[in-house]
């Protein structure tokens, strides 16, 4: 739906009223115009702050991503150089490590 087309349909409605079908009420049409108009000015001020709180999320999202990547990197090193309680640790980030871990897929075998 446009709101410029339903504007000017309506406009143009009240301008001829002799064309006007006579199970379309112009009453409700007007009042439901008036509504789509309304709620416009307050939806469009509202789909700017989603954005921008979808951008602010994303931004943060990817910064605690990079710190949880810094930290894991450590705890790799840890357990690698024996510091007790890091290979538990590493273990369970590894497990939850986008694209690594988790589910072993098996291996495909050749086809003889």
């Amino acid at each position: 739906m446009t709101i410029a087309f339903v504007n000017k349909s309506f406009e143009y409605a009240s301008q001829n009223p002799t064309i006007v079908p006579s199970f379309l009420d112009l009453t409700e049409f007007a009042k439901d115009t008036a509504v789509v108009t309304s709620l416009k000015r307050i939806l469009m001020p509202l789909e700017q702050l989603n954005e921008k709180l979808s951008d602010t999320n994303l931004l943060a999202g990817s910064e605690a991503y990079m710190a949880a990547l810094v930290f894991y990197t450590a705890v790799k090193g840890a357990a690698k150089a024996g510091q007790p309680g890091m290979k538990n640790i590493y273990d369970d980030l590894q497990s939850r490590f986008p694209g690594r871990g988790g589910v072993i897929t098996p291996k495909a075998k050749p086809v003889n």
